[in-house]
């Protein structure tokens, strides 16, 4: 079977219509990481729902560049949140000899999102002052250090997994449908001119 030169021609320009038209509605995908995003962070003692009066929040802040906040518990010792990509540092600076946290229902921080998506994974990747406990939901993360000593300079860093709400469909203009239409409709012509 030969073609002539604008059945091929009319094929390739419906072909790339038709791609070009796909393209515009697929939706891009965000990439899942946490810099951008509104957080907020506080210290919880005895118990998970409750926040320990004594110590300070931060929050909401927008992870960036560098030190993202600051919790201070009785003035003595400092919290210091890094979020990155998909990665908090923390960095623990005390004015204390040799403290302990207290082995309390729960004793440590809980880190809440503030902008559309959810946490789908938290686990410790490493700690100077042993493995915590950690939990989380699709808004929250909780890391538990009870019964731990720690010093001046203590570190810990953990991998949180974050999924980006699916974005919302990109309209398709008017104008692509009448194109579309346009080029269907020469489509058709061109099968009718050939049957006949």
């Amino acid at each position: 079977m030969n073609f002539t030169r604008e059945e091929v021609m009319s094929v390739s320009v419906t072909r790339a219509v038709v791609l070009g038209t796909a393209l515009l509605i697929t939706p891009v995908a965000q990439a899942a990481t946490l810099d951008g995003l509104t957080l907020s962070a506080d210290y919880r003692l005895p118990d998970a729902e409750t926040v320990y009066p004594s110590a300070t929040s931060t929050g909401p802040f927008v992870v960036g560049a560098g030190v993202d906040g600051v919790i201070s518990i009785e003035d003595v010792t400092n919290i210091s949140l890094d979020f990155s990509g998909n990665s908090l540092a923390i960095l623990l600076n005390t004015t204390l000899s040799s403290p302990t946290w207290g082995d309390m229902a729960f004793n440590g921080l809980r880190i809440a999102l503030g902008s559309a998506g959810r946490f789908t994974s938290f686990a410790q990747t490493s700690s100077s002052i042993g493995p915590v406990t950690t939990s989380f939901d699709a808004d929250e993360l909780f890391i538990d250090w009870g019964g731990h000593s720690y010093v001046d300079g203590s570190t810990l860093t953990f991998d949180i997994g974050y999924e980006a709400p699916a974005p919302a469909p990109v309209p398709l203009p008017a104008s692509a449908l009448l194109l579309l239409g346009g080029m269907g409709g020469f489509v058709a012509l061109r099968r009718r001119h050939k049957a006949a």
